[in-house]
């Protein structure tokens, strides 16, 4: 029982090797039956040359445009500078950066200040939310 359901699949097998065999036989004379018709007469020889060269073009700006997403996402010095300037907030404008240590001892020492900035904050979000 199991020799037949094996002969049965490599009977299969062997048969879908012919058919993408064939397949692909095929596929290469209907490309060449193709090219020959396309290059029967002078105006479409034009056209097909016509038609590469647009197909070049657009892969030379395809490169080209991922060389210049590849080129802009390498960071720079001055892009590495500014992001870590970015990632730490300012106080007041200064070029010192606010440390947690000194927003904890700020808050303990005005409470109501910190409540109506979380507030202004909560009132802000709500109306950005309602756009």
């Amino acid at each position: 029982m199991i020799d037949a359901q094996v002969q049965g699949l490599q009977r299969l097998y062997r048969g879908r090797k012919r058919a993408i065999a064939t397949r692909r036989a095929v596929d290469r004379m209907k490309e060449r039956h193709v090219i020959e018709l396309a290059q029967a007469n002078e105006s479409s020889k034009k056209l097909c040359a016509r038609l590469n060269a647009r197909v070049r073009e657009k892969q030379r700006e395809f490169r080209a445009w991922i060389e210049r997403i590849q080129e802009t996402s390498k960071e720079t010095p001055l892009k590495k500078q500014n992001r870590l300037e970015m990632s730490n907030p300012v106080e007041n404008g200064a070029d010192t950066p606010v440390t947690e240590k000194k927003q904890i001892e700020e808050a303990a020492q005005n409470p109501s200040d910190n409540a109506k900035q979380t507030e202004a904050k909560e009132t802000r979000s709500c109306l950005h939310s309602t756009r």
